[in-house]
Formats: structure tokens, sequence, C-alpha cells
């Protein structure tokens, strides 16, 4: 339960109760004689995605604002004796920045607003209570960061900063009334970084399962690419339904890419702040980490990069990435025939409950089992080549998570290499004393577009 407080004339006491399993949220408000009404009460015959909850009492009148997936996207709604929808279209409310009540109006971080984007670059809004005069603020194709002006109550001004992975940070002042460039700060040229050597990644969208959703990723070249080789392919994999995870913004993301193989990255179907449709995907579903839609991603990025060998996939992930990572090796390893899965969650039976019951539901059922790798071990292949990494002090995810995969993986007779850290915390083998070892067996594994070689980092990331 959650305070909400008491009403104008303090005869009723307000509370949000949140029903075990994520699938009903009410409000309720009980009075001093004994009564109990229900104000507002939210289902989902899936589950309802706390990560988009949102709920603020106006003080000036009964009335709530309140966050809703009710029509397929996030939006805000006003709620009084009747509901009022405030936001709308096919784009999600992220965050609420700034209310202010006397004026009526309330600026909002929203994804997706521009279409001609795509879904996933964040933009700042300004929007009446009536839903009247939504527009963005912010101008630019790429997710923006903001600051407002830094005087006390004054939100007059605020500055804006947007770039995407192929595009260097742009910088400047605007004003909140109008969105209108007051000065610009910083402009770096994206083409004078390429004249100095860097190297973006590509970005690019394919059709996902359904032959119609378009899926969004990019694509990292190892150094020193040559187009006339052949690349194995790395696929960096993280597939929570909690966010997305595709890098959207300026960045260094060459790391992996520099063990010689081509750095791929992409949110399939079941990750958030697309349609409600796109994230229930995930619901009793988990196992499923929007594999046939980064299949479909991959191919279909190949047919026009024949330097993109096929032969030779793998999958790297830490944490929920690192259960996706042993799902693809046992679900898909048709196509995927690397794997290296860091502090993986595999079995849900023993994860955080909260997390787990957001996803699979409440009460406990078969879903819990069927969605946990150790169910599913004797469908490894026998030419899959897979590395699971676990540190003795993770405090994320139950390293037993990782020896539970080991004792079924023994019980089969299955080959497979197994690497614990006594002292690693969760992601051990992304960074840190297993970063090494990782980039050995993927190396190994999958070799490179130069040669076959293993090639060691002189220098290693911090974990």
């Amino acid at each position: 339960m959650r305070d909400l407080g008491w009403n104008e004339d303090g005869c009723e006491y307000r509370f949000i109760f949140h029903q075990r399993g994520f699938g009903c949220i009410g409000i309720l408000a009980f009075a001093c004689d004994s009564q109990v009404r229900l104000l507002l009460e939210e289902k989902s015959d899936t589950f309802l995605d706390y990560e988009n909850f949102y709920d603020r009492v106006l003080k000036n009148n009964p009335r709530l604002l309140w966050a809703s997936e009710r029509d397929g996207y996030n939006h805000l709604y006003l709620i009084d004796l009747k509901q009022g929808l405030i936001t709308t279209g096919n784009w999600n409310v992220k965050t609420v920045e700034h209310v202010d009540e006397e004026e009526g109006k309330l600026w909002v971080s929203a994804y997706g607003f521009w279409e001609i984007e795509g879904p996933y670059h964040l933009h700042l809004l300004s929007i009446n209570f009536d839903g009247t005069n939504c527009r963005a603020l912010t101008e630019g194709d790429g997710t923006h960061i903001w600051s407002w002006s830094p005087r006390s109550g004054e939100r007059e001004f605020f500055v804006d900063s947007w770039s995407r992975v192929d595009q260097a940070p742009q910088t400047v002042i605007r004003s909140t009334a109008s969105g209108e460039v007051q000065l610009i700060i910083d402009s770096t040229s994206t083409e004078d970084l390429k004249k100095q050597g860097w190297e973006p990644p590509e970005r690019f969208a394919a059709p996902g399962r359904d032959g119609t959703t378009l899926i969004y990723g990019i694509i990292t070249k190892p150094p020193n690419f040559e187009m006339n080789m052949k690349y194995p392919v790395l696929e960096l994999i993280y597939s929570g339904p909690q966010g997305f995870f595709t890098p959207k913004s300026f960045g260094g993301y060459g790391t992996w890419a520099r063990g010689g193989q081509v750095v791929v990255q992409m949110d399939g179907m079941g990750t958030n702040w697309r349609s409600k449709s796109f994230h229930d995907v995930c619901y009793k579903n988990l196992k499923d980490a929007g594999l046939p839609d980064r299949i479909s991603w991959i191919k279909e990025a190949a047919k026009t990069r024949p330097w993109m060998d096929l032969t030779r996939i793998g999958a790297f992930g830490g944490s929920a990435g690192g259960d996706y990572a042993l799902s693809a090796l046992l679900h898909h390893g048709y196509f995927y025939k690397v794997a290296v899965s860091d502090s993986g969650s595999h079995d849900h039976r023993i994860g955080d409950l909260a997390w787990s019951e957001q996803w699979l539901g409440y009460p406990v059922d078969t879903s819990y089992e069927d969605n946990s790798n150790l169910t599913h071990v004797k469908k490894l292949r026998d030419d899959a080549k897979l590395m699971l990494v676990a540190g003795g002090m993770d405090n994320v995810v139950n390293p037993a998570s990782t020896m539970r995969v080991v004792t079924a993986l023994n019980r089969r007779r299955k080959d497979f290499e197994f690497f614990f850290i006594p002292e690693g915390g969760h992601n051990c083998g992304i960074g840190g004393s297993g970063y090494r070892r990782v980039r050995q067996f993927l190396q190994q594994s999958l070799g490179s577009g130069r040669d076959q070689k293993v090639i060691k980092e002189e220098v290693e990331p911090n974990c």
C-alpha cells in the first residue's frame, strides 16, 4: 500500500493498493465512518508495468494525475469523478518532469513522439491539463537530455543536449515557453571526428518475426575493418522487459569489437517503451527474449553486408542477458553457435521476487519452470560452445542460479566451460578479472576476420 493522504475536509483517507502479481492497482478511500470506496481500479490480463507508474494528487482540487497503458501506450490521465485522457498517440510518456497546477500545465519526457525518428529517442514535451497544446520543446533527431535553469523555482530556460550513436552531441539553451534556441553552447562536428579516425556504429532497422514491426539496432565494425573479409558476428544481448538496452546516444561502443568480430545490438519484442502489445510478448515467456526478432534482424542485415559470417554467430550477456545468451543456444542452436553467460538469472524460482512476478505473474505456475534454463539444458547441441561465468559475491543474482545450470549440464554430460570468480560481484565477466578470460573464449570459439589466434588485451577495463 502507498499513502495518498487525506481529502480536503479530512473525512476520508486515500491510498493506493498494489495487488501481488502486478495485475491490479486500486485507489481506495477509507472514510472516518468506516465506509470504503473504490475510486479507481487498473487491471491487466498480463501485467501492469511499474516502470511506467506515476501518480500525483493535485493540491487545489480533488483530481489526480495518473499514468496508464489502457489505450496501448503509456499516457497520462486526469482522474476526478470522470476520467479524462491528457496525452494520447502512438508514443509513451516516460516521466513527469514538472507540474504547474496554477497554470494547469505539465512537462513530460516521452519516447517516440516524432515517428520519423523511431520509437526510442527521448524528447521534452509540454501539455495543458485538458490535453491541448501538446508539443515538443526539443528539436534534433536524437535522444535528448536536459537540465533546468539553476535558480531555485525558475524554469524559464533549460539546457538541451542531444546526440545519437552516429551523431556527436549538440548543446543549446532553449526557452521553456517556446522551445526556441536562445544560445548555442557546443556544436561538435561529426564529420571532423570521422576525419580524425572515429568510426561510429551503424544504425539499422529491419522487420521482426511478424514481417512488419521494425526492430532497431546498431552494427559496430572491428578496427582495421576490410570489406573483402568475412567476420564472425557477436551479439551483445540483454532483453530484460523493464527497459530497452541498445545505445541511442553518443559514446564509445567499440570495446567488444576489438576482438575482431562484428558486434550487433538490438531490442526485440518483449522489451519496454514500445506499445503494450509489443511489451506483452514477454509475459510468462521470458525465454523468448525477442530471439526470433533478433535472428530476423541479423539475417536481414547480412543480406547487404556479405562480410557478416552467419556461420559464426555468438551471444554474450550478463544478468538477464546471461539468461538469454544461454537461451539462444538452447532454443536456437541452429543459428547461435557460441554463448557466454555471465551472472545469469537462469532460474526465476530463486530470483528476485518482485522482478520475477512482474513478468511471470502470481501465483507461481508452470511458466516458472518452463522459463528456467534448467528445464531445457537437454537441448544444448553437441557442437555448441558455452562459457558460464559466476561471481561468489554477486549480490544481485544468486550465483546458485548458475550453479544449478552447471549441475544440470553435468548430469546430461554436456561439454562447456565454467569460470567461477570467488571474489567476483555481479557481471564480473563483463569487466575486471573475468574480462580477459571471456575475450579469450570468444576469440577461440568465434575467431575473427583477421585470423583464429587469441589476442590478449594489454589493458583490461575496470568492472
